[in-house]
């Protein structure tokens, strides 16, 4: 994985609105490889409070989304952000 790969990685991860089945459909990783990626990418004490942010939260588990998920999409030309789009999920 290179290092922008990680980075994006850790960003999807740290997103509330972005579900492992995302991850797993961008990168191939398991909500456990995830965990294991993320333990070895980013300082103990962010990993544990990311641990405690994403433990139980239904928004990270496809399958548990009760609601619509509204996710903000940044088309870039050029390296300069040209347009915002949302777009919204239903589960």
């Amino acid at each position: 994985m290179t290092t922008a790969d990680s980075s994006h990685l850790v960003e999807m991860a740290w997103q509330d609105r972005i579900s492992f089945d995302e991850i797993k459909d961008k990168f191939g990783l398991t909500e456990n490889q995830v965990t294991k990626e993320m333990r070895s990418l980013i300082s103990k004490k962010s990993f544990k409070r990311w641990r405690r942010r994403v433990s139980g939260r239904k928004t990270k588990h496809k399958q548990d989304r009760t609601h619509r998920v509204k996710r903000q999409f940044l088309d870039i030309e050029n390296g300069v952000e040209t347009a915002c789009r949302w777009e919204f999920l239903i589960p």
